[in-house]
């Protein structure tokens, strides 16, 4: 009130987002199987899980019954999160 000031300072840590990488678009016949593959992150979930043998490992193995784009999460080790 009397234009007295006062502040204060804090360092801020920003790291990047993990480059996650699912690889090249693949195609397979109906009725066959691919396996899937992930890098660039410690835990990973992949959606929509239908046809997958695992949702929740970098390379599940794909068995999809009709046309199917798979997208892959992925966590970091300091809880930085994203996609491909």
């Amino acid at each position: 009130d009397e234009g007295c000031r006062d502040s204060v300072s804090r360092a801020v840590a920003v790291f990047r987002k993990p480059a996650i990488n699912a690889g090249q678009d693949q195609v397979i016949s109906k009725g066959y199987a691919t396996q899937l593959s992930a890098s660039g992150a410690t835990d990973y979930w992949w959606e929509p899980i239908e046809g997958l043998s695992n949702s929740a490992i970098a390379n599940p193995e794909a068995r999809p019954l009709s046309s199917m784009t798979y997208i892959v999460y992925g966590k970091d080790s300091r809880g930085c999160e994203n996609s491909d």
